[in-house]
């Protein structure tokens, strides 16, 4: 019987402990989020460097409308 009891209290205790940690991590990464949307010329260099790329993607569509012939690319 103690064996079982000392078993139950262990699993509550490493349960509890797991649920507590997640609900840090949770709240840490809340508040990294919530600084990140603060920091502008960051978010700016981001928007700007994805655009670039999708800027690439579409200059060889132009470039095709522009010739009227097959332009393709290799990766």
């Amino acid at each position: 019987m103690n064996c079982f009891v000392a078993l139950t209290l262990l699993f509550i205790t490493v349960t509890s402990l797991l649920f507590k940690s997640r609900c840090t991590f949770f709240s840490i990464s809340w508040n990294v989020t919530l600084q990140f949307d603060k920091i502008e010329p960051l978010c700016h260099r981001l928007l700007l460097h994805f655009n670039h790329e999708s800027n690439m993607a579409q200059q060889p569509r132009d470039m095709n409308g522009v010739h009227g012939e097959t332009f393709t690319t290799e990766y």
